[in-house]
């Protein structure tokens, strides 16, 4: 229970770090950087965080282009929505981060998903105005991958 709940989180975590912090963003213009499956309420966190510890430990590429919450916040960071986290914390990581961020995923067809419910769960939440879901249900999605 406790290894699961913390390792997608916590991989994820790892990853952005690395990737932010090695400049990535900075030597490959278009290269773009999705996290899945690791929930996103730790974003605006973990965002703050990574600023704060570039600045303070260092140990990051040496002049990095931006600031790492500019590189979450640059438009080609993206990460899946988990639907137990719900549509207040889309609303709160939306708003803090930008309305670009988020994608919605069903999870299908891992024993976690809430299939067949999973797309009117996520209409149900009251929270996200149309505008926000547009984006999280399509638009978002079609700039990390591409269109279908």
């Amino acid at each position: 229970f406790l290894g699961r709940t913390a390792s997608h989180p916590w991989g994820a975590m790892r990853a952005m770090g690395a990737f932010f912090g090695a400049g990535l963003f900075d030597r490959y213009h278009h290269l773009r950087f999705a996290i899945l499956e690791s929930g996103f309420g730790w974003l605006p966190f973990w965002a703050a965080r990574l600023e704060d510890q570039a600045h303070y430990m260092g140990f990051v590429a040496d002049n990095l282009q931006h600031s790492m919450l500019e590189y979450t916040m640059n438009g080609r960071f993206f990460a899946s929505i988990v639907l137990h986290e719900g549509g207040k914390m889309v609303k709160m990581v939306s708003d803090y981060l930008g309305d670009h961020l988020l994608m919605f995923s069903t999870d299908y067809p891992h024993p976690e998903s809430r299939f067949p419910g999973s797309v009117d769960l996520a209409l149900g939440w009251p929270e996200v105005p149309p505008d926000l879901m547009q984006k999280i249900l399509w638009d978002n999605a079609v700039k990390a991958f591409g269109a279908p």
